[in-house]
């Protein structure tokens, strides 16, 4: 079995978060809005990529902003085809805080970490030719 469910305290998902956290967090997300806020009302082309903005080809990772809020506005395939892995790691974090935090279940993986590793670089350059396949 890849995922192994354990009976957690749903407090415990906080426990890491200091203050610190939080304003970060915070700071980060409305950096998102208002760059969002301002492509969207203005018509700027504010990209927050330094790969793109100082090499002008897109990371692995490009667009992933756009997708999630493709999700949160209910596009799925638009989010799937501005980033898949991105709309992969939103729609499996939200469930996995979702099963953690409603349920008090956590899910850990029981595959060796050097799979784990490889299993995530392959995913990450599968996206990267995807984008730079499209772009």
């Amino acid at each position: 079995m890849i995922l192994r469910r354990e009976k957690v305290s749903r407090r415990d998902f906080f426990r890491p978060m200091t203050l610190p956290w939080w304003i970060a967090t915070a700071l980060f997300i409305a950096s998102l809005l208002l760059v969002r806020y301002f492509n969207q009302t203005e018509g700027a082309q504010i990209s927050l990529c330094p790969t793109k903005n100082l090499f002008r080809i897109p990371c692995p990772l490009c667009r992933g902003t756009s997708a999630t809020f493709q999700l949160v506005e209910g596009n799925v395939s638009g989010a799937l085809q501005s980033n898949p892995l991105a709309t992969l790691l939103v729609v499996g974090a939200t469930c996995w805080i979702t099963l953690w935090l409603v349920f008090g279940i956590r899910l850990r993986a029981t595959i060796p970490t050097k799979v784990t590793a490889a299993l995530i670089l392959l995913a990450l350059a599968a996206n990267w030719s995807y984008l730079l396949a499209i772009r």
